[in-house]
């Protein structure tokens, strides 16, 4: 995106807000030129529901910015250990123990590998390795010619993986595999804390529930799993999203399953890998007797998601990565 085009969509921005607060459109503007520089909001974190625009400003001085989460990213990761978050195969091979789907690397399986994988698994996502966020994700369809297929995954470096079914209370209108975003922080005793936790739910015929590829967010209260504010998506205005797009489900109120679950998986994640002291787990509330299985770590996850309704300061974030 050009300078000027980040600069239109700041305004028109900057003029929602200013005819929500019935002030000028200069005046917010100034506001969130200085919270930028001061604070170090992104404009997408900023103008979110509920987001810096609408807090008072002691509160805006003690949110989790992207600048902020950076920083405590970079003083408390292990850098030489995050490859295992940044590769889907290293993630998987690296969290053997807590996989409960099938996987398949092309470029590191025999072609009888791959043939029996495809014809086995029911329903199977391709993920290329080299891209993030949701992007290139897809439903593989095998052609009818098996060697050509396995082949053409070698050269595009894609990673296969089952379909992970999911409870079917998870399932709400739309054919993505929705997650569960649960923020960790490990302290310097080893001990992992969760500190955020957002629904992610996908938006009609995407499979992917990314937030950056269309998908709403939900934020979800950490003891009781229950949805407990309206939601966010690109497009959305500032009243939130109560009803999921093109569906008649009420997302405020709605109870996560199995959530002590989540949680404890979600912990016992953290604590495998605790070099890495600041992950957003990707967690599916999965059909499978353990009832959880997870897609990935991230290392750098998003810094709007974790500020979130403001339920974590950057005081209290600090005091877990510095002084306990």
């Amino acid at each position: 995106m050009s300078y000027i085009s980040a600069f239109k969509e700041v305004l028109a921005k900057c003029k929602e807000v200013a005819q929500l607060q019935e002030k000028s459109t200069v005046r917010v503007l100034i506001r969130y030129v200085y919270s930028k520089l001061r604070c170090g909001y992104t404009s997408d974190e900023y103008f979110m529901i509920r987001g810096g625009w609408l807090r008072k400003w002691p509160d805006v001085k003690d949110t989790i910015t992207y600048w902020r989460w950076f920083k405590v990213r970079k003083f408390a990761n292990d850098h030489s250990k995050e490859h295992i978050l940044l590769n889907k195969v290293e993630t998987y091979k690296y969290f053997s123990d807590y996989l409960h789907h099938r996987w398949l690397y092309p470029k590191e399986s025999t072609f009888e590998q791959f043939k029996e994988f495809i014809t086995t698994v029911d329903k199977i996502i391709k993920k290329p390795l080299e891209d993030q966020q949701g992007h290139g994700v897809d439903l593989f369809i095998p052609s009818g010619n098996y060697y050509e297929d396995f082949l053409k995954c070698k050269e595009d470096n894609l990673l296969l993986d089952e379909c992970i079914k999911q409870d079917q209370r998870m399932s709400f209108g739309n054919k993505s595999v929705n997650t569960i975003r649960v923020y960790t922080i490990i302290d310097s005793t080893g001990k992992a804390h969760i500190v955020q936790t957002i629904l992610r739910v996908g938006v009609g015929e995407s499979v992917v529930d990314n937030y950056c590829s269309g998908g709403c967010i939900y934020p979800i209260d950490i003891q009781s799993g229950r949805v407990d504010n309206t939601g966010w998506g690109h497009g959305a205005d500032y009243s939130g999203i109560k009803i999921h797009p093109g569906t008649n489900v009420e997302m405020v109120g709605f109870q996560i399953p199995y959530w002590n679950d989540v949680k404890q998986f979600a912990c016992d994640l953290a604590e495998h890998l605790p070099e890495v002291r600041c992950v957003g787990w990707d967690i599916v509330v999965a059909d499978n007797p353990c009832h959880v299985d997870f897609i990935e770590g991230n290392h750098d996850s998003h810094s709007g998601m974790l500020g979130m309704d403001n339920k974590i300061t950057y005081r209290e974030l600090k005091s877990l990565i510095y002084d306990k």
